[in-house]
């Protein structure tokens, strides 16, 4: 009996990316991650990982024009996609951290976390969740949250979020002072605020039902 191939996993490399922790992690749940810079690399895979960290502006900024609309190709054409921490952010079509667009693949606007004395910014450290169940089937989201149970803990460092935790897209909120969208998904577009490659066993099964999913029909 012949093996199984490990997923090819797109990893888009920009310079505000955590690049070797997201690959250690995914190399840890038997994908076969591959560093994706170019627009005509996004071709060779059915699933992609969006991270990145720091500011937003710099983030659309390191990705580039032509890289910003090969993506939203690549999330036209029904394959799997998950954003990372800021990742997710740029998923959205504005942020309250800058000027520059997002790719706009989900409506709203990332807002900076208020602060106070018992609440500072950034938010860092372990949190809990909050999975919406009752949003998960519109969503898209029920196989990658089947194995996420409420109150399991996961790793954030951010200063912006998504604010709106009743949004249908909203499948997982935290909170920090705030409830705030800790994880989206919006048919074959997903995103987290945390990181699930420093989020233990929570954010690897995370990672492995990811590279599991199967693509969606393309968006006409």
């Amino acid at each position: 009996m012949s093996a199984v191939a490990a997923p090819r996993v797109g990893v888009i490399a920009s310079s505000c990316a955590n690049l070797f922790s997201v690959e250690g992690a995914l190399r840890a749940v038997g994908a076969e991650p591959v560093w994706v810079r170019e627009p005509r690399d996004l071709e060779a895979h059915t699933h992609l990982v969006l991270p990145g960290v720091g500011a937003f502006d710099a983030g659309v900024a390191a990705l580039g024009e032509e890289l910003l609309a090969a993506l939203r190709r690549y999330a036209a054409s029904g394959r799997q996609m998950l954003g990372i921490c800021l990742g997710m952010q740029l998923l959205f079509e504005r942020s309250a951290e800058g000027e520059l667009p997002g790719l706009g693949l989900l409506p709203g606007r990332v807002e900076r976390l208020p602060e106070d004395a018992e609440h500072k910014v950034p938010h860092i450290g372990w949190n809990e969740l909050h999975v919406e169940r009752a949003r998960l089937a519109s969503a898209g989201a029920e196989e990658l949250w089947s194995g996420v149970a409420d109150g399991a803990h996961v790793y954030f460092v951010h200063g912006y979020a998504y604010l709106d935790a009743t949004a249908p897209w909203v499948v997982a909120v935290a909170h920090h002072g705030v409830p705030f969208a800790a994880a989206v998904s919006r048919g074959n577009v997903h995103g987290v605020q945390f990181h699930p490659e420093k989020s233990a066993r929570v954010g690897l099964s995370l990672l492995a039902r990811f590279v599991a999913l199967r693509p969606l029909a393309a968006r006409r």
